[in-house]
């Protein structure tokens, strides 16, 4: 996805297996469900997982001619759902939309979830660029400020995260890695909880997606300092990058499908040629434009390149957390 990266970079090095398993993926029959398919989401209804499995049901539907159910099953951080649907029967009738697998074994020592053990990638399905965000009437108003502020005033600026997920690693790669700015974190249970905390002036900054902070920008009530990614994003033109304010940071947040763990590869193949055909008509492109994400529809071993790109970044930043 031309918006991020390391994305690219990750799908290059992917050039090769592409190669060997293209051809058959490719020549696969379609899959044919027989019975109602249940896309599971980790998290409560409203989010960005939520609107993603909703789109792809509505177009998978259609495509299958079967019925397709979303199944919200939050908790624990998204491990509840993730677990549930690991241990169904892998042959294509349940699958999980997830953006933060790689967080349970790194942020939860005590979780025995192995992600390469418990699912297999299908397609990583759309995502977009991180923003940073603050209150308008707040203490800094970009990221020179802000790097600023925090040298003068050690760990008087607060960053909200959202607890035990990939933007809780990537506020610590921020603030501890790229800015060198010494920032409290206050951990959250709800995005939506953090945003409202943060245009009421009770925060001082919270990185998250563009879709859910762009309405605050639009009304006037919060400021995007920078975004996260290789170039501005559309929907917030007037946002510079935090590259270009000299702050060589980029992140993104992506939503993956997964299935069962025991998918048959070629199974997996089968079911991301239909859902790039799925998520690729104007119809959908428009929806995702709508929910600020674009689409980025990789292979099944594109999808696990990827995951192994973040998690080397992701088991470093972890480590910032440890007490020192």
């Amino acid at each position: 996805m031309r918006s991020f990266s390391f994305l690219e970079r990750a799908a290059c090095a992917s050039l090769l297996a592409l190669s060997l398993v293209a051809a058959p993926a490719a020549s696969a029959s379609e899959f044919t469900p027989t019975k109602p398919v249940t896309l599971i989401v980790p998290f409560a209804a409203g989010g960005p997982n939520d609107a993603v499995a909703r789109l792809l049901g509505t177009q998978l539907s259609r495509l299958w001619k079967q019925t397709v159910i979303v199944e919200n099953k939050p908790g624990a951080g998204g491990l509840i759902g993730v677990t549930a649907a690991s241990k169904a029967e892998p042959d294509g009738h349940a699958m999980v939309l997830a953006t933060n697998v790689l967080t349970f074994p790194i942020l939860n020592k005590e979780s025995t979830f192995k992600p390469k053990e418990g699912v297999v990638p299908i397609t990583a399905l759309a995502g977009g660029p991180l923003v940073l965000a603050a209150p308008v009437a707040g203490k800094v108003r970009s990221m020179a400020e802000l790097v600023a502020y925090a040298d003068k005033n050690p760990g008087a600026l607060n960053s909200g995260v959202l607890a035990m997920t990939l933007s809780h690693l990537d506020s610590v790669w921020l603030f501890e890695r790229i800015a060198k700015a010494p920032v409290s974190l206050v951990p959250y249970n709800s995005s939506s909880h953090a945003i409202q905390q943060l245009a009421g002036g009770q925060m001082d900054m919270y990185i998250t997606v563009v879709q859910a902070i762009k309405p605050f920008v639009d009304s006037g009530r919060l400021i995007a300092l920078g975004v996260a990614g290789d170039k501005r994003d559309p929907r917030l033109p007037n946002t510079p990058t935090m590259k270009e304010q000299g702050i060589p940071f980029e992140a993104s947040f992506w939503i993956g499908l997964y299935g069962p763990r025991g998918m048959p590869a070629a199974l997996a193949a089968r079911i991301q040629a239909d859902v790039k055909q799925a998520l690729s008509n104007p119809e959908a492109l428009e929806q995702l434009d709508k929910a600020a994400m674009s689409p980025i529809l990789t292979s099944p071993p594109e999808t696990q390149k990827m995951m192994e790109a973040e998690e080397l970044r992701y088991r470093e930043a972890a480590n910032l957390l440890q007490p020192r």
